[in-house]
């Protein structure tokens, strides 16, 4: 079983468990790189959801859809 590129538009994408055995067969060392693989692509899309989050905010604030608050306000209006 070996699928050279994950496209979760294919009829024929491996199932998760189907992922998880065909993990087991490798090596423990490769399961490690594995991990630290998908563990830095979390990371990374993590980080680009926070910078895309900061954009959107940025945009809505310059088109006045939001305004400046201070903190004791939003924690007033959080507790409320």
């Amino acid at each position: 079983m070996a699928w050279a590129c994950y496209n979760p538009s294919m009829p024929d994408t491996p199932t998760f468990d189907e992922l998880l055995d065909a993990i087991e067969l490798l090596p423990a060392d490769q399961q490690a790189d594995l991990v630290d693989v998908v563990r830095r692509r979390l990371a990374e899309r993590g980080r680009q959801q926070v910078v895309a989050d900061a954009r959107a905010a940025r945009a809505a604030y310059q088109a006045g859809k939001t305004q400046a608050r201070s903190v004791d306000d939003i924690m007033r209006e959080i507790e409320s």
